[in-house]
């Protein structure tokens, strides 16, 4: 299993928005993220079609909770999580399940 990580943090300023590129093996993709003006965050996920992802969230880096999994199919997922309405801080991992 390959991990990479994505930090957001809310200062009051929900614009911001950050990217992290990742190189594993021949995988090659990109995770981003927004925070949006009505609390939710926007993820989008790129990497190899027909790969397996899951995308995970944590506010303690302790509990992380499954907010996503998919079939990569057309090279870039986009992921809303609807619960970061709810949450002051929030951390994102993505994991590359194969």
């Amino acid at each position: 299993m390959t991990r990479w990580r994505e930090f957001v943090e809310d200062d009051a300023g929900r614009g911001s928005a950050a990217r992290l590129n990742m190189v594993i093996g021949v995988l090659v993709g990109s995770f981003a993220v927004v925070w949006l003006t009505d609390g939710m965050v926007q993820v989008t996920m790129e990497g190899q079609v027909g790969h397996v992802y899951d995308l995970l969230a944590t506010s303690n880096f302790v509990d992380w909770v499954l907010i996503n999994r998919t079939t990569n199919s057309v090279n870039q997922q986009i992921i809303l999580d609807l619960t970061a309405t709810n949450q002051p801080m929030r951390f994102y991992r993505g994991e590359v399940l194969r």
